[in-house]
């Protein structure tokens, strides 16, 4: 109960907004802009992953990424991660690889911009590689990023299904992500070590059509 208080007033403070007298600026001040501006002393940072601590063990397993995220969203903090959470937590963290399970679905619906990162950052923890490749086939149309961190990744070492995935991600992304050239050139790469010359021009010439596709829209 004491961790689902701290959680709930978490949320309040960083949702605060407080009006401050100033020459300079009329918009009301962020839990952060306190901090910037000295008039709460102590680190910002360890405020944050403190609440993260407190969201985390206070809420139940199927809630626990709604209440991670929005910390995380509403905290102004650079380079926020689960790795941080997890190295300022003041003990282990209970039911991590579950939590990973959910987390990455989770972030597969959301569209802020510092959900790529979280995802590139999840996708490289101890988690089941079926379990990424589901993520990355339901969530890869509209964070093609999953299937780039499995294509570079080392979570699978078998090229064949390297390809395969490669291959799909191909037909599910749309040609108007540059991303997708990228993965294209991976796959060719792959095809090229496995001798499988139809596979590696197709592949160059699905990344050179991204390219043509800039110069003609340019």
């Amino acid at each position: 109960e004491m961790f689902q208080d701290a959680m709930q007033l978490s949320g309040e403070l960083l949702t605060l907004r407080i009006e401050v007298e100033s020459e300079y600026n009329d918009e009301p001040f962020t839990l952060s802009d306190l901090y910037e501006n000295e008039m709460i002393s102590g680190s910002y940072e360890k405020l944050i992953y403190d609440m993260l601590y407190a969201a985390y063990l206070g809420s139940s397993p199927q809630e626990r990424p709604k209440a991670i995220y929005h910390i995380m969203l509403h905290a102004q903090l650079d380079d926020i991660s689960v790795d941080k959470m997890i190295r300022y937590s003041q003990k282990e963290l209970p039911q991590m690889r579950e939590f990973l399970s959910l987390w990455i679905p989770f972030l597969g619906q959301q569209s802020e911009s510092m959900t790529e990162s979280l995802l590139r950052e999840a996708t490289r923890m101890e988690i089941d590689e079926n379990e990424l490749i589901e993520a990355a086939k339901s969530c890869g149309q509209r964070h093609p990023c999953l299937y780039e961190e499995l294509l570079s990744g080392e979570k699978i070492s078998d090229e064949q299904k390297k390809m395969e995935i490669g291959l799909y991600a191909l037909k599910d992304i749309s040609v108007e992500y540059t991303i997708r050239s990228d993965i294209a050139l991976i796959v060719a790469e792959i095809a090229a070590n496995r001798n499988e010359p139809e596979i590696q021009d197709r592949c160059f010439a699905e990344a050179f059509d991204y390219a043509f596709l800039l110069l003609c829209t340019d």
